[in-house]
């Protein structure tokens, strides 16, 4: 399902980057230095809810926008993201990627200046 979500992105125009776990994502977050970053909460995780503990410490990463995608199963696991100061959190089966990708905008809108990992930043026009 995830993939789906980034296939979207892309397609809209979004330079998006894919992490494998969470060391990948926290080193591609700290090289990135992304405008929005999904947490994919697939299964229950604590290292999910430590990556986004790293992140909020992180003076450089801490302002990120983290929105959390979850799992019904892990519905928990998201509520705890969002005390620990993720943005928000979509139910994966419950949100369509043109739905996400709505959403995308109004995040990065509402930036706070707002895995896998996303990098939301837009091509440079020309």
């Amino acid at each position: 399902m995830f993939g789906g979500y980034l296939s979207y992105l892309r397609n809209g125009g979004h330079n998006v980057s894919a992490a494998v776990d969470v060391r990948q994502a926290s080193t591609q977050a700290g090289t990135l230095r992304p405008d929005l970053v999904f947490l994919d909460f697939g299964d229950p995780s604590p290292t999910g809810l430590a990556l986004l503990r790293e992140l909020r410490s992180d003076i450089r990463l801490g302002a990120i926008p983290v929105v959390l995608l979850a799992s019904f199963e892990a519905l928990e696991d998201a509520r705890a993201g969002l005390e620990l100061g993720a943005c928000d959190y979509v139910i994966k089966t419950e949100t369509s990627a043109p739905a996400l990708a709505r959403c995308v905008s109004g995040w990065a809108r509402n930036r706070l200046t707002p895995a896998g990992m996303v990098s939301m930043r837009q091509p440079a026009s020309a």
